[in-house]
């Protein structure tokens, strides 16, 4: 079994938002917008990489899904919940819930996403909108 990575969008936000943790895992954008998967293939230290910037490209850290979750609960107090219901035939819907301990803030989505990691995406795309 293999920890998922953040997509591009999440990726985007999260260093938006000041995550980093060093990861050798980034994607690379480029002046005309085309994006470069880099995973474990960057040898510079990432941590200097990721904060560097050019005319030409930009990096951006791609954690796993678990890491930012657990950076959200940690240092943002942010929590995410994603809840599987059975909707017959072998069939789940999975539904997230955002729970943000610093204001008392609830919101939760009931959108059918086919697996626990799209709805862990969808939710961890939304909690790094709370981020302050």
């Amino acid at each position: 079994m293999k920890n998922k990575l953040v997509g591009l969008t999440v990726a985007k936000l999260a260093k938006e938002k000041n995550f980093s943790n060093g990861t050798s895992d980034v994607f690379i954008e480029f002046s005309d917008k085309s994006v470069q998967e880099d995973v474990n293939n960057y040898t510079v230290n990432n941590s200097l990489a990721c904060d560097m910037s050019s005319e030409y490209f930009t990096f951006f850290e791609r954690p796993t899904q678990s890491l930012l979750q657990r950076w959200l609960r940690e240092i943002h107090n942010i929590d995410i919940f994603v809840v599987a219901s059975f909707i017959g035939e072998d069939k789940h819907k999975y539904s997230y819930y955002i729970v943000d301990t610093d204001n008392l803030d609830t919101d939760s989505d009931g959108s059918e996403t086919v697996t626990y990691e799209e709805a862990l995406e969808i939710a961890l795309e939304e909690a790094l909108t709370l981020v302050k």
